[in-house]
Formats: C-alpha cells, sequence, structure tokens
C-alpha cells in the first residue's frame, strides 16, 4: 500500500468494507468535540499559519469571483488538498498547492453544483410563504421575515453538513462528485450531532469576529477549515 494518500486515486466503493484491497477506512462514528477540534485545528497549521491563510483566503475569493459557483468547487478542493496533506505530516503546502484543485474541476464543479440546487431548493417554500404573507397580513411581515431568515440558515446549515466531506473526499479518494456526496451524505447522519455543533460552534465564533470589523473573522477561516479537515480524517481514517 502507498503511503501517499494522493498517489493512487480510487473510484467509488463501499467504504464501510475494508477487507479487500482498500487502503482506507470509514465512515465511522467518532467522538467529535467542536472546541477540542478548534484548538488542534490551530495546532495544526499553527506552523505554516499565513500559508493556509492565503490557502483559505484565495480559495473563497477566487471561488466566489466566477458567477453561480463555477470555479468555487474546485477551489474547495484546492483548500481540502493542501489541508489533508497538511494533517498527514506534509510541511511542503504552498500557496499555489491550492490550484491543483482545478485538476478536480469536473467533479469538484458538479459537487458545488448539487449542494447549490439542494440549498435553493429547501430557501423557495419560505420564499413562497413570505409573499403570501405580504399580500395577506402585511403586519406579519417582519416577524415572517425573521423567522425566514432563521430557517434558511438552518437549513442551508444542514445541508452543508451533509455535503461537508464531498470535496475531501474527491481529492483525497479519487472519488466521483456523486459518489463523494452520498457516501459524505452517510458520514454525516452517522455523526450528525459532532457535525451540527462543530459548524454551529464555527458559525457563532465567526459570526462575534465578524463583528469586530471583520478582519477577526477572516483570520479565524483557516482554523476553522483545518477543524473541518481533523473531523474528516476521524471520520474516515487510513485503515490499519
Amino acid at each position: 500500500m502507498s503511503s501517499n494518500p494522493f498517489a493512487t486515486p480510487r473510484a467509488s466503493a463501499d467504504l464501510e468494507d475494508d477487507s479487500g484491497p482498500i487502503p482506507h477506512r470509514g465512515p465511522v462514528k467518532a467522538d467529535l468535540r467542536p472546541i477540542e477540534l478548534l484548538k488542534r485545528g490551530k495546532d495544526l497549521i499553527s506552523d505554516q499559519y499565513w500559508t493556509f491563510f492565503g490557502v483559505t483566503g484565495l480559495g473563497i475569493l477566487v471561488g466566489s469571483a466566477a458567477p453561480f459557483g463555477i470555479i468555487l468547487g474546485p477551489m474547495m478542493c484546492g483548500m481540502y488538498l493542501c489541508l489533508v496533506r497538511k494533517a498527514r505530516g506534509d510541511d511542503s503546502v504552498t500557496v499555489n498547492d491550492l490550484f491543483k484543485g482545478f485538476d478536480f474541476f469536473k467533479q469538484g464543479f458538479i459537487a458545488m453544483m448539487i449542494g447549490t440546487v439542494a440549498i435553493l431548493l429547501a430557501i423557495v417554500p419560505f420564499m413562497i410563504a413570505l409573499v403570501v404573507t405580504i399580500r395577506s397580513d402585511p403586519d406579519s411581515f417582519i416577524a415572517v421575515l425573521l423567522s425566514m431568515y432563521a430557517a434558511i440558515f438552518a437549513l442551508s446549515m444542514l445541508v452543508n453538513v451533509f455535503m461537508m466531506f464531498a470535496f475531501p473526499l474527491i481529492v483525497d479518494r479519487g472519488y466521483t462528485a456523486i459518489d463523494a456526496l452520498k457516501t459524505s451524505f452517510r458520514a454525516a447522519k452517522m455523526n450528525l450531532g459532532g457535525l451540527l455543533l462543530l459548524s454551529l460552534t464555527s458559525a457563532v465564533a465567526g459570526l462575534v469576529l465578524a463583528l469586530m470589523c471583520y478582519v477577526p473573522a477572516f483570520l479565524f477561516m483557516p482554523v476553522s477549515f483545518a477543524a473541518f479537515t481533523l473531523a474528516y480524517l476521524e471520520i474516515f481514517p487510513d485503515a490499519e
């Protein structure tokens, strides 16, 4: 078996069956502790903090530059490729490695589009309810609007949790977008409580830091991505 997880990417397989030549296990149920993961994420990237600040910041910036998230998927692939390599002991990661995500352009794009469509479909009923409310009871508009924002935030977070591991699975194990999303969904179901707590903790921390002129929120971003990467590696461990 190769010690380099990026040397021989694999196509889809039943990950829970590790009796054959499959070089990985998972998904498994993991004991995810959000604060601990964030602390470990900070420690993971501390010796290359500014490199990963550049990787995550540039990844989001470049990925958001094109409409409809056309290149956000490949940029997510590039970010996780860098972070997984770092988590496995590779200290040679550079900002340039972010753009290796374009090697996974097709699968990254498909995964991002499916996730975006899922969120939009979840939002539509609330938009319809808002329009109906405006026409029938204008006085309750503010209350309905606030409720709609809260519901959209919750649904968006839930969708993001279920597709959280799609991009690392694409770059780390060579999965197709569909298989990566299926496996990510299965992993999220097994670890839903811990992943929701991690996502909520990260979101609240980011929101609080954003109130401090946004700069601390940007500084926190690589730590957050590192924590999600560590969660991925706990749920999808290497085979013994």
